[in-house]
């Protein structure tokens, strides 16, 4: 029979225990790791799946010059958001370098509707303030015509267009149940003459330039929180296309002020 020293055996028993803790603390690791491996995966998949619906987007502002086409849109100058995709419109010579040209005949419009990639339905206005201007010129002009500028395309959303009415720009706000028009235009436009025009609101006061000149204001209750849908210049889906030019168009979440609506006509006047 084998003896086996008690000291011998010990140890032996030792060194299995400690193989065994060992052991455990590696399994224990290892769920540890799997575990923080799927909530990562998990967070991921959330964060991708948010990231391929509709955004909600703090706008600020936009600018486009139209002068190249870059990656299949009109790029923004101010940020990545709202970048511009053109459909059926023509390259020109515009009022600064190149331009837009509208074929009133068919659907041709440029849509703004793209974040990082992603479609956006809802963009919020924390004053409740909007503006925007732009050089226009008129190849036609139907007074019986209602023609499309910018905007949405009248979807049942809370929203804005601008839009050509009796040879007019107006300017509408509207939600699910209810229309408001903010200002209309008093003005003789004629044909081949490029103009200026801009547009600003502050919650309360509306006012529409031309020429960097104060056309026309009016006062209403109709604060501009929120934009569902894309937006649109030129034209959309089921509405006649602006008959002419268009070429330098900015897009702001505020007021712009008289002075820096002189600034912008006399700059490239």
């Amino acid at each position: 029979m084998k003896i086996v020293k008690r000291g011998v055996l010990m140890g032996g028993l030792v060194r299995t225990r400690v193989l065994l803790l060992v052991m455990s603390l590696a399994f224990l690791s290892g769920c540890l790791e799997t575990a923080s491996i799927v909530k990562s995966l998990t967070e991921d998949t959330s964060d991708s799946e948010s990231d391929s619906g509709p955004k909600l987007v703090e706008f600020e502002e936009a600018y486009y010059t139209f002068d190249e086409v870059v990656g299949g849109v009109y790029e923004n100058l101010y940020d990545d958001f709202l970048e511009g995709e053109p459909f059926g419109v023509s390259v020109v010579d515009g009022k600064v370098n190149n331009g837009l040209y509208f074929d009133s005949s068919s659907t041709n419009y440029v849509r703004l509707n793209d974040y990082d990639g992603k479609s956006v339905t809802d963009m919020i206005f924390p004053d409740g303030e909007m503006s925007f201007e732009g050089w226009v010129k008129f190849e036609s002009l139907d007074l019986a015509t209602k023609y499309h500028f910018f905007g949405d395309q009248n979807t049942g959303v809370k929203s804005f267009k601008a839009e050509v009415v009796d040879g007019q720009f107006r300017v509408i706000i509207y939600d699910w149940s209810d229309t408001t028009e903010l200002v209309r235009t008093s003005y003789v436009f004629g044909l081949d003459t490029w103009y200026h025009i801009a547009f600003t609101f502050d919650g309360v006061n509306s006012r529409f330039y031309i020429d960097g000149a104060l056309n026309n204001s009016a006062t209403v209750s109709g604060a501009l929180s929120r934009v569902g849908n894309d937006l649109y210049i030129g034209g959309g889906h089921g509405m006649n296309t602006f008959p002419g030019y268009i070429d330098e168009f900015g897009y702001y979440s505020r007021e712009l002020t008289a002075v820096e609506v002189a600034a912008s006509y006399n700059a490239n006047k």
